[in-house]
Parts: structure tokens; sequence; C-alpha cells
């Protein structure tokens, strides 16, 4: 605790220098104290110093600091140093302190208070220190609302969006409809050639148009926090095998061969599954769109150390400069090369993996030559058996769910 001294034959509301005093300015601190029965608060230089008071003419009383107090502020501070009081332990206190001389002029400070007692167990004198802390009180208030103008605009993103999806999404799915209808020609032949070309085409863009509606509404959710996941038991080897098959007719269109190398054919994960297909699609549907006729996509399957499960998909395609890897991950972050830039793409697939990998708590790799390929692993936990899942869920489910088809 300090020891206050008050100096004598000096004004009633000066304290005595002392060498701590230099050290508590740095802090915008200063030292008071208030002796019981008295009218009279002693302050230090620094108090003065702190609050920009006029040591000559502003004389610190319980009546004069009464009237710089708010009454809201004032009850709060009397309660809690009478509390204090009666219990004789330490405190602190917050309150607001205008100026004597300078209208509009306020401080934020904090108040530390002690309790010195006497001999015989009174309590002879209040003491302690203010800190100015004016600077932080406005820094908070300056964070807290920009935090409320990030969540008001969130809404209105997701509002918006929400609405965009609705008003797109409705008339899109008519075009993608009507669209492979005539290209199929279910209700009699169109008459000319060009115009079941054209309604393919027309059915290609709706499908592209879409795809790219349904990232961007996903982004929004994970960077909104929105995107819930529901965990349960996800059997990987026949999660992978299901994204082969969904990018089969890809694969066979432009000549590549796929292949998939399992060394854990059991291996199962605590994972949303509808997430963890949109993992496998994107990582697969990106190595399918960068690697020419004749190349190979490769996905394999093996146990990485701290019980992870590692999955790799790697490429023969263009591969990725060296000075634009550390960016790809970034939403709307696409390599800007002349081998690229013909394969269609927002940037968003491999964005949305990585944030959906980093929600199941996984991580994810790139590796890649320029020209020569790449390869992606996503390391994700293992679940080990039947007492991990009731640990994580607090309930039973039989172990024929980790056999269960996607």
């Amino acid at each position: 605790m300090l020891e206050v001294k008050p100096i004598r034959n000096r004004a009633p509301q000066a304290l005595a220098p002392t060498t701590e005093d230099t050290v508590l300015l740095l802090a915008h601190m200063g030292r008071w104290r208030w002796e019981t029965g008295k009218k009279e608060v002693l302050f230090s230089p620094g108090v003065f110093e702190i609050f920009e008071l006029d040591q000559e003419r502003f004389f610190p009383t319980l009546q004069s600091l009464r009237g710089l107090i708010s009454s809201r502020d004032m009850s709060r501070l009397f309660v809690t140093i009478n509390r204090l009081m009666q219990d004789a332990r330490e405190g602190v206190v917050d309150f607001t302190l205008k100026h004597p001389g300078r209208q509009n002029v306020e401080f934020f400070v904090r108040c530390y208070v002690c309790v010195e007692v006497d001999q015989d167990g009174e309590i002879g004198a209040l003491y302690g220190l203010l800190q100015d802390i004016t600077r932080d009180k406005r820094n908070q208030a300056a964070l807290q609302h920009a935090l409320e103008e990030n969540e008001a605009a969130n809404r209105a993103k997701s509002r918006f969006l929400a609405t965009m999806s609705h008003e797109l999404r409705t008339p899109l799915n008519a075009i993608i409809g009507f669209s492979e209808m005539m290209h199929a020609e279910l209700l009699g032949p169109l008459g000319n050639k060009r115009y079941v070309d054209y309604a393919g085409s027309i059915n290609e863009s709706g499908r592209y148009l879409l795809d790219l509606i349904n990232d961007i509404l996903d982004m929004s959710k994970i960077e909104a926090g929105k995107y819930e996941l529901v965990h349960e038991p996800v059997n990987v080897s026949k999660a992978i095998r299901l994204a082969c098959h969904m990018v089969e007719n890809t694969v066979r269109e432009k000549g590549l061969n796929l292949a998939f190398k399992n060394q854990n054919e059991t291996a199962v994960i605590e994972a949303d599954r509808r997430a963890f297909m949109q993992i496998m699609l994107n990582l697969l549907s990106n190595a399918v769109k960068f690697t020419d006729t004749g190349g190979s996509v490769e996905i394999g399957i093996h146990d990485a150390t701290d019980n992870r499960i590692a999955i790799s998909v790697a490429d023969s395609g263009i591969g990725i400069p060296a000075d634009k890897l550390h960016r790809i991950g970034q939403p709307f972050e696409q390599v800007s090369s002349a081998m690229a830039r013909g394969h269609n793409g927002t940037g968003l697939g491999l964005a949305i993996t990585k944030k959906l990998v980093e929600m199941h708590e996984g991580e994810l790799k790139i590796n890649s030559l320029f020209g020569h390929g790449t390869t992606v692993t996503v390391l994700l936990p293992a679940m080990i058996n039947q007492k991990q899942y009731d640990l994580f869920n607090g309930g039973k489910r039989t172990p024929s769910h980790f056999d269960g088809e996607l």
C-alpha cells in the first residue's frame, strides 16, 4: 500500500510529492486522501496535472467534488465506498468527472480506494489513486460502435443475399429446367440443330450461375458465423467414392485418369456430412478443372500424426506460381496467369473449403509446382471408436451408423 503523508504549512488540498508520483504520472495516475470527519480531500500534484486543474483556484472538498460528479455516479460511488468502509477492504469504482472551469469537458475516472484503520479498529482515513481512463473508454466506445456497425452491415448483407437468392434462384431453376427439356427435345424436335445447341448452352450457363450464387451464399454464411454444422460419424472412403462418382462424367469427357489410393478403408471422422462432401467436391472439381486432357488426378487417404486422417488430392495440372501460393484460399482469389484464364470460376471454391476444414478443427495444406501440378492435403481429426462418439454427443448410437452409406 502507498504511504500518504500530507505536508504541513501547505495548501490543505495538496499531498507531498514522492518519488512514486513520477511513475504514477506515466500511467495517468495520482494520489488522493480523505481523513474521516474533514471536508477537504487531499490531492497529489499529479492529480491536478492529469485532470488539468488549477491548484491555486480549485480546492477539492467533498462539496466541490460532489458538484462535479453526476448524481447517478455519485450514488454508486457512495454505495461502493460505504460498503468498502464497512468491510474495511480495498476496492475500485469508475465515474465521470466534469472539469470545474471548462464546459463540455469530462473525464472518465477510475478510483482505487484503500481504508486506513487505526490501532483501535476505527477508520481514520480513505486513500488511494485516481486514474484518467478517458482515452481507454473512448477507444472502447469507438470499438463497440464499429462492432455494432459491422454487425448491422452483416445483417443487411445477409438480408440482401437471402432476397437475391430467392429472386435469382426461382427464375434460374425455371431456365435450367426448361432448357434441359428443350435440349433433350422431350416434347418433340425443335426443327433446327442449332436450337438444341443453344438450349444446351443456356442450361450450362444457368447451372454455372446457380453454382456461383450458392458459393456466394455459403461464403457469406461462413463469414457471418451462421453456417451451422451437424456433426455425425462419416466414413471417409465412402464419401470420397461418392464424390468421385459425381465428377465421373467430367473426368471422362476430359480424358483424365482418376485414381483412388486408400490406405485406411475404415477411417471415420466426426464431421458435418454435407460440409465434408462439399470439401471433397470442391477439391476434386478444382483438380479436374485445372488438369488438361490426358492428365491424372489421384486421391489418397492415410493416417497422419496426432490422431488425424490425411486426405490428399493431387493433380498433374497447371500448378500455381510460388509467388501466388500464399494468396490461394482467400475469397475471390484466382491464379492470374495465361494458363488459368481459360478456366471459369470465382475463386470461392477453395476459400469455402479452407473455412469448412477449419470449422472442423482441421488443416488445409497446398503444395504446388507451376506447370507440373498441385497437391491439396486436408487433415481432419479421426474418430477412434464408439466411446469417443458418445463423449462428443452425450448419447449412445449403435455402431452400425459408422458403416452407413452416405
